[in-house]
């Protein structure tokens, strides 16, 4: 599952964001919420926040009907080759860190975290000041992220991908249902006897009695 997830972490770095369309419409503190499509025109939910001073960013995004959350950090000054894999740990105050494996594509890193490490995840998010990410196999100094406003922001993004869910599961057309099972179009039609066995005897006729 982790290699899968990777796979698809590195996929949706490689599509970029150019073609994505996405619209943020919520502020809480230094994070912003946004929705939209990515690049693959996948329905996206995410979060996200940006330190001015240098352009570095961390977004975290759900794509509706998928079961992962992807993260994705960037820098304007980093270089690195396509399919790199860099480890990365992340930190939520004083907590247990997470080590993750990210592939690089250019100035961007991505990962992935499955459903059961999210719940611990963003409760942690909801509840500390600030996160750190390191990157122990380059010389990038640890980021320190401040999670001021992330209670709002992350209730927002559990709201977006609650109602969005609930759109597209709305739009899919529904199974035809059919009155009859597989195979029942080529079965006989049910009869009250056997077809080919053959007659039952009839009992001999009684004569009549002469007069």
């Amino acid at each position: 599952m982790r290699a899968i997830l990777g796979g698809l972490a590195a996929a949706m770095l490689a599509a970029g964001t150019a073609t994505a369309a996405v619209t943020t419409y919520y502020h809480s503190g230094s994070w912003h919420a946004f929705s939209g499509t990515d690049a693959e025109n996948q329905i996206v939910c995410g979060i996200g926040t940006e330190n001015s001073a240098d352009g570095r960013s961390l977004d975290l995004t759900f794509v509706i009907g998928g079961d992962a959350l992807f993260f994705q950090a960037s820098k304007p000054n980093w270089s690195i080759p396509d399919g790199t894999q860099v480890p990365v740990t992340m930190q939520i105050g004083s907590g247990q860190p997470w080590n993750e494996q990210a592939t690089g594509h250019g100035t961007s890193l991505a990962w992935s975290m499955t459903r059961d490490d999210t719940s611990g995840f963003r409760q942690a998010f909801r509840q500390a000041e600030t996160m750190t990410l390191s990157f122990p196999s380059g010389n990038e100094p640890p980021w320190r992220v401040s999670l001021h406003g992330s209670t709002g922001a992350d209730n927002t993004f559990a709201r977006c991908i609650r109602d969005l869910t609930q759109r597209q599961q709305a739009q899919q057309p529904a199974t035809p249902t059919q009155p009859f099972g597989q195979g029942a179009a080529t079965r006989g039609a049910t009869q009250p006897f056997t077809p080919g066995a053959a007659a039952p005897k009839q009992p001999p006729a009684q004569q009549q009695p002469t007069q």
